[in-house]
């Protein structure tokens, strides 16, 4: 592609082998280097009966993945008048996997506000076997957070289906033979499967994902591509605090590229997931490549949900990722320089 420029077209095919890819506008652009970060798809279509439990405004489900239900979701939880309340975890990856946690503490918060908490039971549907998968040593504090809130969990369980009109939703349990386990509802919150865009199936691994390289974010076998962000195949979270990091990474060593010379920069894997657990109190989670715990403050400190970490997420984050990440003002943890371009 000659210049710069954006273009309002999305890519339905690529073909690595000549350097080019095709768009729904039926170009075909090539290229000498691509840098590919098209993030994941929300993938309602493998639960059953989501969608139109979703879209039916009488139907106590909703999910934060997406704007329209997000705001949904705000009002079946402060209108909540006690029942049994629901929230799910699918097969991972999802992108920001906190966010399902998230949203169950606060709503257990509003639950307390509101006065009907005494009246409600919370389930925690998980497909995995831990609170936090990515880092053991948050998950068990996780896990005491839970129980102190008094929130019952069930691990191992894939929701595939939702009967809307029977207010009832269907999971495997995969521990136990995939066995149906039926569970009734009063209020929902489901999070959708996700998986990479199909289109990236020539540049992807086996999972569907971007095969790079995990350090230095170059592709497998075809060396003019780079990836980062939520579609690259990385056994790490698929986050903004991981994209920040990998940012800088990238650039340094795609310009090492482009000038023949070895890649001198490796991504360790770093992210973090900041966790709202109500009250104004948060969990900041930081982790790297092989469930290490990477972490800016005190470990004994950062383990405690306080309000100066909420204040951190509400007010600082939010202005880092809208203002100055996009103007090249901010660079990952573990970035010690700043590349330089020429």
């Amino acid at each position: 592609m000659d210049g710069l420029g954006l273009k309002h077209e999305a890519i339905v095919k690529m073909d690595p082998e000549n350097s080019s890819f095709e768009t729904d506008a039926g170009e075909v652009y090539t290229y000498d280097w691509l840098v590919a970060s098209p993030g994941v798809e929300l993938r309602f279509d493998r639960i059953e009966g989501s969608a139109e439990a979703l879209a039916d405004p009488n139907s106590p489900v909703g999910t934060i993945y997406k704007l329209e239900y997000a705001y949904k979701t705000s009002r079946l939880r402060e209108s909540f008048k006690g029942g049994k309340a629901v929230f799910m975890l699918p097969q991972m990856p999802v992108k920001c996997g906190g966010g399902p946690q998230k949203i169950m503490y606060l709503s257990e918060e509003t639950f307390r506000k509101n006065g009907v908490r005494d009246q409600t039971q919370i389930h925690w549907y998980t497909t995995v076997g831990v609170m936090f998968p990515n880092c053991l040593k948050y998950s068990e504090k996780l896990d005491e957070i839970r129980k102190q809130k008094q929130i019952e969990a069930h691990f191992f369980h894939d929701m595939y289906k939702i009967d809307k009109d029977n207010r009832k939703a269907y999971f495997r349990d995969t521990k136990n033979g995939n066995a149906d386990v039926v569970v009734d509802y009063d209020f929902l919150h489901m999070v959708p499967p996700q998986t990479a865009p199909a289109f990236l199936k020539p540049i992807a691994a086996g999972n569907g994902f971007i095969d790079v390289d995990q350090g230095t974010l170059r592709h497998n076998k075809y060396k003019n591509i780079f990836a980062l962000g939520d579609a690259a195949n990385l056994p790490t979270a698929k986050t903004a605090a991981g994209v920040m990091s990998q940012a800088p990474i990238l650039v340094n060593n795609l310009i090492k590229a482009a000038d023949e010379q070895p890649l001198n920069a490796a991504y360790d894997g770093y992210n973090s997931c900041p966790v709202f657990v109500g009250d104004d109190k948060l969990l900041l989670i930081e982790f790297k490549y092989g469930n290490v715990p990477s972490e800016t403050f005190s470990g004994s400190w950062q383990l405690k949900p306080n309000h100066l970490f909420y204040q951190m997420k509400k007010e600082m984050f939010p202005r880092v990722y809208f203002d100055m990440m996009p103007k090249g003002r901010w660079f990952g943890k573990d970035a010690c320089f700043k590349p330089t371009f020429v």
